[in-house]
């Protein structure tokens, strides 16, 4: 994959020179200001962490919790200098959200994690807090609920046009549906729904085959009117230990 240093910001941010993901049948037109205004604000949002400038990186993203965490973002920037940020993907959903996906260097450990960019009150921010214990939401939009079942439906039945109804798949090598025997035992538990937008939310879903149990943070966004799983764009979040002579594999 190729990829650009953007020389216009104070921190060494690397970004992919991806393409837009566009699905024809939505009428929403996702443009390529929607992804670089999308993309703008990751990158200055980690800028201002490099930087430790706890107002700017409170300027460029939104606590899902809707908490003032400005005391501990500086205490942990100088704690935990980010060294190095790099942006691995950048995909836009629709006119007010996009997926994030980075590999932060720390100087003992690196951070790799998926998490929405949104657009609120005109301006895009990356969304925080996403992998911390959210209060459930005690209702869940029915069109939603109707949307999470069919997928799941469609995967049970071996529906390929229920599922495109009902799914998203940015990667284009992804069969729709893989291996029915196996998956058609599929079973799943809604958990927690936590609303980004009037028509996104991350949705914690713990999906069982056989005996094997996981828990999956799924983003669903309405598109024609219709609610659509983000079948292969889950949040995810990994911290691994870095020491100080790390051996190169060549």
């Amino acid at each position: 994959m190729l990829k650009i240093v953007m020389t216009f910001v104070l921190i060494n941010l690397i970004v992919p020179n991806n393409e837009v993901h566009v699905e024809a049948a939505e009428k929403e037109s996702v443009t390529i200001a929607m992804r670089n205004n999308a993309l703008n604000a990751t990158i200055q949002f980690f800028n201002a962490q490099k930087n430790c400038k706890t107002d700017k990186m409170s300027k460029y993203s939104i606590d899902i919790q809707n908490v003032d965490r400005s005391s501990y973002d500086q205490t942990f920037c100088k704690k935990n200098p980010l060294q190095k940020a790099e942006i691995t993907d950048l995909t836009v959903v629709s006119s007010d959200l996009a997926l994030a996906s980075v590999h932060l260097d720390f100087e003992d450990q690196v951070i790799v994690q998926t998490f929405p960019v949104i657009k609120k009150e005109g301006k895009w921010r990356i969304v925080k807090g996403v992998y911390r214990k959210q209060a459930a939401e005690k209702t869940m939009n029915i069109g939603m609920l109707n949307g999470i079942k069919g997928y799941f439906s469609s995967i049970h039945s071996g529906n390929e046009a229920a599922l495109r109804k009902y799914a998203r798949k940015f990667n284009k090598d992804h069969e729709q549906i893989d291996n029915r025997d196996r998956i058609s035992a599929l079973e799943y538990n809604i958990h927690n729904v936590t609303t980004l937008t009037n028509t996104a939310s991350i949705v914690d879903i713990s999906v069982i085959n056989g005996k094997q149990v996981n828990m999956i943070k799924y983003v669903v966004y309405k598109a024609d009117n219709n609610w659509k799983v983000i079948a292969d764009r889950h949040l995810v979040k990994a911290v691994i230990p870095k020491n100080a002579n790390p051996v190169e594999v060549k």
